[in-house]
């Protein structure tokens, strides 16, 4: 199977984006991941309203054609947060106060005027969570991806990758996990998690790592600075 992982690059309040290590780092494990029958696309997305739409739409067509990817798996940090969060839903919502990377406030409040006011996950959300947390990683279910480019990027996504699952997972900074070693297997994890539970890799089980326990929950409190 495909599966295309995207991470952000910069934007004002996290001038260095966790995420875009974390692709460095994935990209570095693509032959652990061909060995659960996994081909990773790696991608990272600028943290720009008026090129995130091309971004996507470069990054799905790159992954593998006009066939599209089996999955699409997107992530972003969210800077309060203290576990993973496993979105569950993106709002058409953009808020208009926080600027992108290029100093750009929301042109409107809506992500897609005329567009549905949410869009579900297309991706075993619950099932994922508690994968990683059995790997030993701390994770929660999130029903709010924020108002600012990440959920942006989730609700364009969830209406273009066609039947591929669809999820976006928010991190914390990576101290919180561990440090980068540990986000790097955390996103292992979440992929191996994606993949077997959308029925689409090998069945390979996560990595698992010595982490305290996390009760299933909601992540989504204290939001910013996220992507």
């Amino acid at each position: 199977m495909i599966c295309l992982v995207t991470g952000f690059g910069g934007f004002p309040g996290q001038p260095r984006n966790p995420t875009q290590a974390l692709v460095r780092a994935l990209a570095r494990r693509r032959r652990r991941l061909l060995l659960a029958g996994i081909e990773l696309r790696l991608a990272v997305l600028p943290v720009r309203r008026d090129a995130i739409r091309n971004a996507l739409t470069d990054a799905l067509d790159q992954a593998s054609g006009r066939a599209g990817p089996d999955l699409v798996l997107h992530f972003g940090v969210a800077g309060r947060r203290r576990v993973i969060g496993v979105e569950t839903r993106a709002l058409n919502r953009a808020g208009p106060l926080r600027p992108d990377a290029a100093g750009r406030r929301a042109p409107s409040p809506l992500v897609e005027p005329g567009g549905p006011a949410a869009r579900r996950a297309l991706w075993p959300a619950a099932q994922i969570a508690a994968s990683l947390r059995r790997a030993g990683f701390a994770a929660a279910l999130s029903n709010d991806a924020g108002d600012y480019l990440c959920n942006e990027l989730f609700y364009l996504s969830l209406g273009r990758a066609g039947a591929a699952p669809v999820g976006f997972i928010h991190v914390p900074p990576p101290r919180r996990l561990g440090g980068p070693s540990a986000l790097a297997e955390a996103g292992v994890a979440a992929i191996l998690a994606a993949a077997r539970l959308s029925g689409r890799g090998r069945g390979a089980g996560a990595p698992r790592r010595a982490a305290p326990d996390a009760r299933p929950g909601d992540a989504s409190a204290g939001r910013a600075p996220e992507t």
